[in-house]
């Protein structure tokens, strides 16, 4: 922040930052971070109970039934606590992605039983599966699948986004694929790599927050310095469909 340049946020009561910076989600957690120093050191002050809010509101609806209440809890001794689970839990590449936790717990008589999918008649093989970020339940579809029941019983339980997006599938059969969408179960990714949100450091409990513009990899718009458009050769007449050159005279 430049020499002179009054902080906008450095005047708030400290209720007030935290109910700011309880409203976003970490994506906007860490903006206000890079933008203001009074919202930095109020983050890293609170680290805890903001993470630990944001892990509430994003999962806590999942909690026993879909995700393991251990699994929304930090580690004992993380350094990182919160913040690392929230990261580690929105991150599809990390073994505690939400979605390959909930895909192991959840199954197709448990989803009926919370009224969540019809049952099947008569009583099918159940078939759960998740791709890219929501669960589905195939349940009723799976005998109907033009390449067999048995290539998506392959995959139940488990994650099935790279299989899926390895086959070729029609408008229609995307179309009939959200329909077996499990309500609840879908939580889109939040557009920025968890990963890339900060540079947390073993034995601090909030680590660095990086500017904003170094996540976005934002570039320079508009055309290099120094450029200028070309026009024509001097003495070329231009006809349309056709170039030539006129000589001196």
């Amino acid at each position: 922040m430049s020499a002179g340049f009054e902080d906008p946020f450095s005047s708030l009561p400290a209720a007030v930052i935290g109910h700011i910076l309880g409203l976003g989600d970490a994506r906007t957690v860490c903006m206000c971070a890079s933008a203001s120093a009074t919202l930095a050191a109020a983050v890293e002050e609170a680290d805890a109970p903001i993470f630990a809010s944001l892990v509430q509101r994003r999962y806590g609806h999942l909690e026993g039934w879909a995700i393991p209440a251990a699994a929304l809890a930090p580690p004992p001794h993380d350094p990182c606590g919160w913040r690392a689970l929230y990261y580690r839990l929105a991150d599809r590449r990390s073994d505690g992605f939400w979605g390959r936790i909930a895909v192991g717990n959840v199954t197709h008589e448990a989803l009926v039983a919370r009224g969540l999918v019809r049952p099947t008649r008569p009583a099918a093989r159940g078939c759960v599966l998740l791709i890219d970020d929501a669960i589905y339940d195939v349940t009723a579809f799976a005998p109907l699948h033009p390449g067999m029941a048995a290539s998506l019983h392959l995959f139940s339980g488990s994650d099935a986004t790279e299989p899926f997006h390895d086959v070729a599938h029609s408008a229609e059969a995307l179309r009939i694929m959200r329909s077996f969408l499990v309500p609840g179960l879908r939580l889109p990714h939040e557009g920025v790599p968890a990963s890339l949100l900060s540079d947390a450091e073993p034995g601090r409990p909030g680590g660095q927050f990086r500017a904003w513009s170094s996540l976005t990899g934002a570039r320079r718009r508009g055309p290099p310095r120094g450029w200028a458009p070309r026009g024509p050769p001097r003495g070329a007449t231009l006809r349309p469909g056709r170039t030539s050159r006129r000589g001196p005279g």
